[in-house]
């Protein structure tokens, strides 16, 4: 399970239920008919979007900053690993140019 989705999960999943609302509830808040949707991404299935997160961080009152701490945390790092693939092209063309 991908870490995002991961952390991501594990905080919804808990603040619902220290909440006492149930999957339904949420859903429902959310304008779905069922809890499927946030089922899997309460498992850590599925990639919750961005506006969804906001929604719930209302709903569940969860401060917007720890979503927006791990979402940038991994673009950080996808940009850094990004990055580095670039710097190890130019380094495998002077070795072979």
């Amino acid at each position: 399970m991908n870490t995002v989705k991961k952390q991501i999960a594990e905080i919804i999943r808990k603040r619902r239920i220290e909440m006492n609302m149930t999957q339904a509830q949420v859903s429902g808040l959310l304008g779905y008919d069922n809890c499927q949707f946030l089922s899997t991404i309460e498992r850590g299935l599925s990639k919750c979007p961005v506006q969804t997160l906001g929604a719930l961080s209302i709903i569940l009152n969860i401060p917007q900053e720890r979503f927006i701490s791990i979402l940038l945390t991994d673009y950080k790092n996808q940009l850094i690993d990004s990055l580095n693939a670039g710097s190890k092209m130019i380094k495998s063309a002077r070795k072979t140019g």
